[in-house]
């Protein structure tokens, strides 16, 4: 082997690098931008960015050549590739995701002996620059250890895949070409340290670049600003350390708009100087009194301008005056009680892997930032440098978090199968194992001293997921002991051994992942030390969440309840293609052959991996829109909130108002928001008439004023949807489906101004309509009558045609319908629904009776107009839904009328069983012809809405096709329901089909979805490419569809939000018709 092993000595991290420093880009002059566009500092000489050779080794023993020698030759092996890169994304070795159980054996500090390699060479030019004569080399990303040479000579080793790794070349780097060589190993002792939840990439996947500097120098700075009590002043204090000895500094601080100068001197040390008591090296302290600071938020992200000027190189620092602490068990900032609404982000892209461009960074944090979101918790490790300058800027908290994560511990200890318990058992592997003391300390010492500058940085975590013992002990107490102004959290701490008595005294907050609702209410309401942070929470897998409005109200019922950050920003996935159709393919774990992973569990994010928005997004964005109103009705006031923290809504936002009926608008106007201070409300006069019929609604949309953090004027911040009650609530159309019958009063079907036509079609209702006719058999009844003959089926009583003018509607039986394809948030309680077998069901009639009779309405047998009503013919039903080999799901006592016009309604009396808990859904599922491809609809949407999940919904008439109404999740699973509906109507070809809700309740609606895709299609395939169309339009109608929540990860499903009933009563009118 051509190296040491020092990937497994867990003595050896580092080899010959510098000591840690603060991030910051030196250059000749001032440079404002440095933070977008640091590679124009004249100091700054990027390496990567261009085409390096490489070769990958299954084996660091198959590398035998000493290929760092200047005189080596690369065979045809060695490929030219991009810098930064992942190999396994450009076909090198292979992606693997795993969450929790580690890829490899554990037996630390070992790693396999096969251990894969990449080694990488690069020639470039280096030219003295007088001023700046000394040479560092920076790595700022590498996964997992690496080992560096210089023109053939060895420069050193380092680790911890996500830290900036410095070496000093000067005595090493020539003028002119030079030849750099690297060895990056995919595994080391420090994996052992970096089992977070993604997939596994390797390589240099972080920018390279030498920085040209003065020997002289300013090693690193340390910025703080005290804000007094009254928040009226402000000390910028800056501790200096210089590279050999004092340099004269000039410092000259910018007000925020860049028009004044508030501080310029020169700082110039004494000879002597002073020393840094840890290290002996020179230091020197300065602070800068500043009157009425501009204080820095997320809402107002106000940076002045440090320019630090030693003659030789200048620093230009971006500086935000800020407080954070816990006062009253309530977080803070300058005084102010803030909530984190954050999300959790992973640098990745299907594309590129872990390698995320400065590009990539900013789309995700506008995204961020346009979504109503105000923090970022960069999980699992510290991100790219500038990153943190961005959120800076853009107006981001940051949770920053050590690259520690050894959750792989936990399923080391077989015979326990809570999840809790085994990491709480696991703790004496590396969480309490002296070994891990410095490793762990290192991680925390890397990212804090890099990133302490940044004022978006509220919080240190200290990892995720590792069990808690001495190494953290230690890691938390040098923490508070070098950066008492930020808070501290770790999440794992909950994960005490009771072996002894572990110090948790330097923890700020305590983090939990996904607890319960009971649980959050149980720590708050028992006088707590700390605040409670969700520091995971909502895990957004596939079709969900569901719970975003629940956690809020928690957050706002409990002060020390300082909100959380969503599992998270983007699904994971590696991008193969398209398929021979054009449909983007994804591939996520088990895809690539490998034998340990964990499926699908990393498609949980609230956009897919191309970041077009998943509905979750769409959903959190208007649960935490910073206004929020009500509306008095009898006093004609509306009521508007202001759930932000520091702003005056007057100052940014516009807002307007709409009323509708049934989905058309009937009036709108502008809406002047007053003076409003954060968490206060006003009351604005607003009156208009409002209609005596008809589902009516009043929206108050919230826009910003101006450009704001790259957002543009007119953006969209969220909605109010208010219900403004009529006398008779449903929608016209849905009334004038229902005339002639006891459901509805017999005028409330009637046209009035602003309301669309209740006609479904030249078919429609028709007074004086024969008789239908009945003809029975053993098997089937058969309805005809005026234009339409339907067929149901005595053994089942279920209809098996409805044809109208002689063409059929359905492709199969009509038939009740309990199970939907599992989403994630179901799969972890979808074992029971499968043991109950709800996935295979039958319906049989027990008996079947039939007559005609006077439809029963209120006008005593008279249609809505006066005239005489014609018979209709009245089915009685008793008969059940049974689940293969176990007893009936439901009993049912069914009726079902056939009007002399056609329409079909049918009054669902069912019981269930008390040994099936709850349902999926409950309703039917009709397999329309294929031809029938059109939809609209009246109710939630325009995207998909559950009864848990609807916020960013509203109520109108949308349309669409079958194909169009299903979201595509990568994992096909439910989706594509709409929830609160009056009517939808699905045509085609000259055919229609319009459904309704047809209970007493006029409030009672429906929830429905229409695909080209059957639910047992959906469950069976694992990717949406693969997925088949069956031909015909299913249409499935339901009385209940269960919610969604984020039980993947998360509480199990609220109760509301269940199918839990024991009995069901609920009617659909169906009104089949050629048009």
């Amino acid at each position: 082997m051509i190296v040491p092993r020092l990937y497994e000595d867990l003595s050896v991290l580092h080899q010959n690098t510098m000591p840690d420093r603060a991030y910051y880009v030196p250059s000749s002059t001032r440079g404002d931008r440095l933070a977008w566009h640091r590679e124009s500092s004249d100091r700054l000489q990027m390496l990567s960015g261009c085409e390096w050779r490489f070769a990958w080794y299954p084996s660091i023993h198959d590398l035998q050549d000493h290929f760092y020698l200047l005189d080596y030759e690369p065979g045809n092996w060695w490929k030219k590739e991009m810098v930064p890169f992942c190999w396994q994304m450009r076909g090198y070795d292979s992606p693997q995701y795993t969450n929790i159980r580690y890829p490899f054996p554990f037996d630390p500090p070992y790693v396999p002996q096969d251990n894969p390699c990449g080694a990488y060479l690069h020639h470039f030019e280096w030219h003295r620059d007088p001023k700046a004569p000394c040479a560092f080399l920076n790595f700022e990303g590498v996964d997992s250890c690496f080992y560096v040479w210089l023109n053939g000579t060895y420069v050193g080793y380092s680790q911890i895949a996500h830290h900036t790794s410095e070496f000093d070349v000067t005595e090493l780097i020539q003028e002119g070409d030079n030849l750099l060589a690297v060895l990056v190993l995919k595994w080391c002792d420090g994996s052992y340290l970096e089992d977070q939840d993604k997939f596994r990439f390797s390589g240099i996947f972080r920018d390279v670049y030498l920085l040209h500097r003065p020997a002289d120098r300013i090693e690193d700075y340390v910025i703080e600003t005290d804000l007094s009590d009254d928040y009226m002043r402000a000390d910028l204090n800056i501790r200096f350390t210089f590279s050999r000895k004092p340099v004269p500094v000039s410092l000259t601080l910018i007000s925020p708009d860049g028009s004044g100068i508030l501080y310029q001197d020169t700082i110039r040390p004494g000879r002597e100087g002073n020393r840094d008591e840890a290290n002996g090296v020179p230091t020197e302290c300065v602070t800068i009194e500043v009157d009425r600071p501009l204080l820095w938020n997320a809402e107002d992200p106000v940076l002045y301008t440090l320019v630090i000027d030693t003659r030789k190189e200048v620093i230009t620092e971006k500086v935000g005056f800020r407080k954070v602490e816990v006062k009253d068990l309530v977080l803070t900032l300058n005084g102010a009680p803030i909530t984190f609404r954050g999300v959790n982000r992973h640098e990745s892209d299907p594309l590129t892997g872990a390698v995320c461009s400065l590009d990539q960074a900013l789309k995700d944090l506008r995204m961020i930032k346009a979504n109503n979101f105000n923090a970022v918790r960069a999980s699992h490790y510290p991100n790219s440098p500038w990153f943190y300058q961005l959120c800076d800027e853009l107006g981001l908290y940051v949770i920053d978090e050590a690259d520690n994560e050894s959750h792989g511990t936990g399923p080391l200890t077989f015979g326990e199968e809570d999840y809790t318990e085994r990491m709480r058992k696991a703790h004496f592997r590396i969480a309490d194992n002296p070994d891990f003391v410095e490793p762990t300390l290192d991680r925390i010492r890397s990212m804090v001293i890099r990133n302490r500058n940044r004022p978006s940085i509220l919080v240190w975590s200290m990892g995720n997921e590792c069990g808690y013992g001495r190494t953290f002990e230690e890691a938390l107490r040098w923490t508070k002991e070098n950066d008492p102004t930020r808070l501290t959290h770790y999440e794992s701490a909950f994960y005490v051994s009771p072996v002894r008595e572990f110090d948790v005294s330097n923890i700020d907050l305590y983090g939990r992942m996904y607890p319960g609702f009971n649980e959050v209410t149980d720590y708050l309401d028992n006088d707590p030390d700390i605040p409670l942070l969700l520091v995971e929470y909502c895990h957004s897998m596939g079709n969900g969440p569901g719970d975003f409005k629940e956690y809020l109200d928690l957050t706002e019922q409990y002060p020390a309840l300082c909100g959380g950050f969503v599992w998270e920003w983007c699904d994971h996935a590696v991008y193969k293609g398209t398929t021979e159709n054009g449909k983007a393919m994804y591939w996520y774990g088990g895809d690539h052959g490998e034998l340990q992973h964990d499926g699908n569990f990393c498609l949980d994010g609230l956009v897919y991996p191309d970041r077009t928005p998943h509905t979750g997004l769409l959903e959190y964005k208007n649960v935490h829109r910073p206004l929020r109103a009500a509306y008095d009705a009898g006093r004609q006031i509306l009521t508007v909130e202001n759930h932000m923290d520091f702003t005056d809504p007057a100052e940014k936002i516009s807002a307007a108002w709409t009323l509708t009926l049934d989905g058309s608008q009937i009036a709108e106007g502008p809406l002047a928001i007053p003076s409003i201070a954060p968490h206060a409300c006003a009351e604005i006069p607003l009156a208009f008439t409002v209609p005596d019929k008809g589902r009516c609604f009043l929206t108050v949309t919230y826009v910003l004023k101006k450009e704001t953090f790259g957002l543009p004027a007119g953006h969209e911040l969220g909605f109010d949807e208010i219900r403004i009650p009529t006398a008779e609530p449903r929608a016209l159309k849905a009334a004038g489906l229902l005339a002639g019958t006891d459901r509805i009063r017999q005028d409330a079907g009637k046209m009035q101004a602003g309301a669309e036509s209740t006609q479904t079609g030249p078919q429609s209702r028709q007074a004086g309509a024969a008789v239908p006719v009945v003809t029975e058999t053993d098997r089937f009844l058969t309805i005809e009558g005026d234009g339409f003959t339907y067929q149901l089926d005595t053994l089942s009583g279920l209809f098996t045609s409805l044809r109208v003018h002689d063409r059929e509607l359905l492709d199969r039986p009509i038939d009740f319908n309990l199970w939907r394809a599992p989403t994630d948030n179901d799969v972890p309680g979808v074992d029971l629904w499968k043991l109950e077998r709800l996935d295979h069901t039958g319906t049989r009639a027990y008996e079947v009776t039939w007559k005609t009779a006077k439809p029963a309405d209120a006008a005593a047998g008279r249609e809505a107009d006066g005239s005489e009503a014609p018979e209709a013919v009245e089915i009685s039903i008793r008969q059940s839904v049974a689940s293969m080999s176990n007893q009936p799901v439901l009993r049912m006592n069914n009726k079902v009328t056939v009007f002399a016009d056609g329409r079909i309604l049918l009054d669902v009396q069912a019981d269930k069983d008390p040994e099936y808990a709850d349902l999926p859904r409950i309703g039917l599922r009709l397999f329309l012809s294929g031809s029938m491809k059109k939809i609209r609809y009246f109710g939630m949407g325009p995207m998909e809405t559950y009864i848990d999940k609807h916020h960013a919904g509203h109520h109108g008439i949308f349309k669409g096709t079958a194909a169009s109404m299903q979201e595509d999740y990568i994992r096909p699973q439910e989706s594509g329901s709409h929830y609160d509906c009056d009517f939808v109507t699905v045509k085609g070809k000259g055919l229609c089909l319009t459904a309704a809700s047809a209970d007493t309740d006029p409030d009672s609606t429906f929830s429905f979805n229409a695909s080209v895709y059957t639910q047992e299609e959906l469950e069976e395939k694992r990717h949406n490419y693969e997925l088949e169309p069956c031909g015909s339009t299913v249409l499935c109608i339901d009385h209940r569809m269960a919610g969604i929540g984020s039980y993947s990860c998360g509480p199990e499903l609220l109760p509301k939000y269940r199918v839990s009933a024991d009995t069901f009563r609920f009617s659909f009118m169906l009104k089949p018709e050629e048009i």
